[in-house]
């Protein structure tokens, strides 16, 4: 079951939009929100796999443009990072900044063309769901959205003024990113911080010595530091033995 969000301020328009989702797939649950607050709370109490958002959400305020308000909030929070979101407009051309700033999926213009708009819909419940795409890592590098399977993470380190994702099958450098703001952004427990510059994913960690204060990697020759203040912690986390 997949989660749909219509935020739509004219009710009748919005259970157009429904009718089509639902002639696409059945098997979803639709939430509709006729403004941004309503829509931000319907968010943040559940998991939505696509988003319909009409950009014009306050016809009583001169060149409203509430929609893409809403996207800009939505587009900070981790989980919505990459939803797919689909803008529906009557505005003559707002698509240079969605798409480059929100990476809008795609758009609908009115009146619906109710093939194209189900054409769009059901290319963007092809995405994966949100469960699915937590098995990944994304980031942006020249303009472009990357995404690194967290399996395939030996370990990350901070070098200099960048960052750099060694793989399995490859190495990957990109900006500087703050060694706490990877871990918060992997969220997964594979993963721990042995010292100041680094990451390891604990499924490659073949033997880990406190007394040296080193970590051993698998497929890599790379002896991993122990900081000093990480001694205790990593001790606790393989006391149980690799």
């Amino acid at each position: 079951m997949k989660n749909v969000l219509i935020i739509e301020d004219n009710i009748e328009s919005a259970q157009y939009l429904e009718k089509l989702v639902k002639q696409v797939s059945e098997d979803t649950h639709i939430f509709i929100a006729q403004n941004k607050s309503k829509a931000y709370e319907i968010a943040m109490e559940n998991d939505i796999t696509l988003m319909l958002v009409d950009i014009v959400l306050d016809r009583k305020v001169s060149n409203d443009i509430s929609g893409i308000r809403f996207v800009e909030i939505i587009r900070k929070i981790d989980k919505y990072r990459f939803v797919p979101i689909i803008m529906i407009t009557s505005l003559e051309d707002p698509k240079l900044y969605t798409y480059s700033e929100l990476h809008v999926y795609g758009y609908v213009e009115k009146p619906y063309d109710s093939e194209y708009v189900k054409e769009l819909v059901g290319e963007a419940l092809k995405f994966p769901v949100i469960e699915e795409q937590k098995k990944k890592y994304y980031f942006r590098k020249d303009g472009i959205i990357y995404a690194v399977d967290l399996d395939e993470i030996m370990y990350i380190e901070n070098k200099r003024k960048t960052v750099v994702f060694y793989t399995t099958t490859d190495n990957v450098t990109v900006p500087y990113i703050p060694i706490a703001k990877i871990m918060l952004q992997l969220n997964a427990n594979q993963f721990t911080q042995c010292n100041r510059n680094c990451i390891i994913n604990k499924n490659y960690v073949e033997m880990v010595d406190t007394i040296n204060r080193f970590i051993k990697l698998k497929k890599t020759k790379k002896m991993i530091e122990i900081g000093i203040t990480m001694k205790k912690k990593i001790s606790m986390e393989f006391s149980g033995g690799l």
